[in-house]
C-alpha cells in the first residue's frame, strides 16, 4: 500500500505452492478484553484461509479506519483495561490498578523479581493489549458467503492483523522439471487470483492527493565539491559536472550544523527538493493492491501497481484515465504459471 503521512496497512499474499507451509501459531490468551495479559500469551482471532474454487480464488477486501486491539510488549499494564501505565493514577484510580506485567514462568503468578518465583523458575515479561486506530483490510470470515462492503458492522467481515492467507497453486506439468510443450502437457492449471478491493477510507480530493510532500536536505552554502558516493566529497571544488572526474558528482557539501562547512563564511541551511507526481508518495487514502512475487502481468487489471484507487466520495478524480479508480477496483490475475516460485 502507499500513501502520504499516515499510510494504510500492508496485506501479505501468501502463496502456498504446492502444499501448505506450517504457520507459526500466534500466542494464546484470548481476544481482548476477555483475555488477561498476565500468566499466559495472547491469541488473536483465527486467521481465515481463503482457498480457490474450481481453480479461481475469488474474494473481496475492504479498507476502513478501525479501532483495534493490538498486542504490545510492555512492562506495565492496567489490569482492568490493559492500558499501558506506570502508576495506578494512569488507570483511572479506583477503576484499575497498574500491574507489572511479569509472571513466574512456572505458575503465572505475578512477579517483579526472580525471588518471587520458585527456585527453578524465572520472572519473565509477557504481552498486553493496546487499542490503536489503524487502517486494516476487512476480509470475509466465511469466504463462501458474500460480504457487504458498505456496512462497517457486517458480521461476516473480519478486521485485524495479519490479513487472510490466500492459498494458491502454480500450474503443474507432466514433467515439473521441464517447460511446457507437446510432450509435456499441463496437468492442472494454476490458480487465477481475483480480488475486488473496496476503499472506504476518508474521502480525498484529487488536487489534495496529488500535492506531494515537500522534501528537504541540509547543505552548506558556498562552493560545490566533486563528491563520490563511496568516499564522500573531495577537496576539489566545481561549478558543473564536467569539472569532476568520472565517478564524481558536483554537489553541495552535506552538513548538520554550521561547523560542518569547510569554506569560510559558509552556513548549513535547509534546501528544498522539488517533487512532482508521480515521483513521490501521494494521497493519505489513495491505495492499491500488489501481488508481490507473483509471475503475472503488470498490466491492468492484473498486478497493476500504477493504479490509484481513491476512496468512495472523492472528488476531481479523472474518470476516463486507466490509472485512476474511485471506490473499488477488480484485480483479476492470470493463472499462476508452472515456474511460479513458492
Amino acid at each position: 500500500m502507499r500513501g502520504k503521512g499516515f499510510r494504510p496497512s500492508l496485506l501479505l499474499l501468501v502463496l502456498l505452492i504446492p502444499a501448505a507451509a506450517v504457520q507459526a501459531q500466534p500466542p494464546d490468551c484470548g481476544v481482548p478484553p476477555n483475555g488477561q495479559p498476565w500468566g499466559c500469551e495472547l491469541k488473536p482471532d483465527a486467521i481465515p484461509s481463503i482457498t480457490p474454487n474450481n481453480g479461481v480464488l475469488d474474494t473481496s477486501f475492504v479498507m476502513r479506519e478501525r479501532d483495534l486491539y493490538v498486542p504490545v510488549w510492555t512492562p506495565n499494564l492496567c489490569k482492568s483495561s490493559y492500558k499501558v501505565c506506570s502508576t495506578d493514577a494512569d488507570c483511572g484510580g479506583a477503576t484499575g490498578s497498574c500491574a507489572n506485567a511479569k509472571t513466574c514462568s512456572d505458575s503465572g503468578k505475578s512477579c517483579t523479581q526472580a525471588s518471587d518465583c520458585s527456585a527453578d523458575a524465572e520472572c519473565v515479561q509477557t504481552w498486553g493489549w493496546q487499542m490503536q486506530r489503524l487502517r486494516p483490510y476487512g476480509s470475509p470470515k466465511n469466504p463462501s458467503q458474500p460480504i457487504k462492503p458498505s456496512d462497517p458492522n457486517d458480521p461476516n467481515i473480519r478486521w485485524g492483523y495479519p490479513g487472510p492467507v490466500l492459498r494458491a497453486r502454480a500450474t503443474t506439468l507432466k514433467d515439473p522439471t521441464q517447460p511446457p510443450g507437446p510432450s509435456n502437457p499441463v496437468v492442472t492449471s494454476g490458480t487465477r487470483i481475483k480480488v475486488k478491493l473496496y476503499n472506504y477510507l476518508p474521502k480525498q480530493s484529487y488536487t489534495e492527493a496529488m500535492d506531494c510532500n515537500p522534501a528537504t536536505y541540509r547543505a552548506c552554502t558556498g562552493p560545490l565539491y566533486c563528491s563520490n558516493f563511496l568516499t564522500g566529497p573531495s577537496s576539489t571544488t566545481c561549478t558543473q559536472q564536467s569539472d569532476c572526474p568520472a565517478g564524481y558528482a558536483c554537489l553541495p557539501f552535506a552538513c548538520g550544523e554550521d561547523s560542518d562547512c569547510k569554506a569560510a563564511g559558509s552556513k548549513c541551511v535547509t534546501q528544498p527538493v522539488p517533487q512532482h507526481h508521480p515521483n513521490c508518495f501521494h494521497g493519505d487514502s489513495v491505495t492499491n493492491l500488489h501481488l508481490h512475487g507473483t509471475h503475472v502481468s503488470p498490466q491492468a487489471p492484473q498486478d497493476f501497481v500504477l493504479l490509484n484507487l481513491f476512496p468512495f466520495g472523492s472528488t476531481g478524480v479523472p474518470t476516463n484515465d486507466p490509472f485512476y479508480a474511485v471506490g473499488f477496483y477488480q484485480v483479476d490475475a492470470n493463472p499462476l504459471p508452472w515456474n511460479q516460485a513458492p
